[in-house]
């Protein structure tokens, strides 16, 4: 079943962590610093839990089952999503399409979010003649990067029709497609680029070692959904190599780590990769680089 629960507390003094228990797994939750309401949804257990939490708090159930939950507030945000099967998307056209840019959404970070799963709408990039699409990761707690949907089922044939569908309508060529995505979007763009052919990839913030990265503290209730479906975390090294070797890749990265768990230079040398050290962090890269990132775009 998916389980969704909120804690309410008096604002926090610090980060805190939670344990949720359903007598197979413990997930481990962080409850954030300052915050007064922490939303926990769609957790895939089989029994209901119990919940270990030592600030004083009032707690409460807001769905046991075998649906997807979403908060008011995330139903609110989520007003114009278009939902096709498993996937939820945004699509928008400004001009007469020549390219199309499909973005992928970053993470929120740790912590019980109200509307935990956010959409990096494409027409921010503001390219003229352009079609967009926007995935929005709505899987477990906080997504999933599209490794696997609520129930363990992969979404990438579905997000691959919508892609295709859209580029067949507008009549624009793959090769001026550009996958784009930051932080958590830069790997979910990887994962869903293995299945094309000719299209582009803009990654910022790309993490080249994820399994270490969803495995640790803040992360590892992902882990432990994906351990729990029987589903392995990419070899997003390898993933990446391979989309260089076939494809144009842009790689931005902060200074000159090229990821939070990588070396200071990229383990392969591709001829088709474009590495570029960037001043700002992952969460201000995509805003602050915005212009070298419309025109690599416009150059298609």
């Amino acid at each position: 079943m998916l389980y969704s629960f909120k804690l309410t507390t008096e604002p926090l003094v610090k980060n805190t962590v939670l344990t949720v228990a359903d007598g197979e797994e413990k997930y481990d939750f962080i409850a954030r610093k300052g915050q007064r309401k922490h939303f926990y949804t769609n957790i895939p257990l089989s029994n209901v839990p119990t919940i270990e939490f030592e600030p004083d708090h009032t707690f409460e159930q807001l769905s046991a089952g075998g649906q997807l939950f979403l908060t008011e507030s995330q139903t609110s945000a989520n007003r114009g999503i278009i939902r096709d099967r498993n996937v939820r998307y945004q699509i928008s056209v400004k001009g007469h399409p020549k390219r199309a840019i499909i973005t992928f959404p970053a993470g929120k970070g740790a912590g019980g979010w109200e509307i935990p799963y956010p959409i990096l709408s494409a027409n921010s990039i503001d390219v003229d003649n352009a079609v967009y699409i926007s995935f929005q990761d709505s899987y477990l707690t906080a997504g999933s990067y599209f490794i696997c949907d609520n129930y363990g089922n992969s979404p990438s044939d579905t997000v691959q029709d919508i892609i295709l569908r859209t580029l067949d309508k507008y009549r624009v060529p793959r090769e001026r497609s550009y996958f784009l995505g930051s932080g958590k979007g830069a790997n979910t763009a990887v994962i869903i680029s293995s299945g094309f052919e000719s299209n582009k990839l803009i990654l910022l913030g790309y993490q080249l070692d994820l399994a270490k990265w969803i495995k640790s503290s803040h992360h590892a209730h992902l882990a432990k959904s994906l351990r729990r479906f029987g589903i392995p975390i990419p070899d997003a090294e390898k993933l990446l190599q391979e989309e260089a070797w076939r494809k144009e890749t842009h790689y931005f990265s902060e200074s000159d780590t090229v990821s939070e768990f990588g070396d200071s230079n990229l383990p392969f040398d591709t001829p088709n990769l474009y590495f570029q050290s960037s001043k700002h962090s992952v969460s201000e890269m995509l805003n602050q680089e915005l212009d070298l990132i419309k025109e690599i775009i416009k150059e298609s």
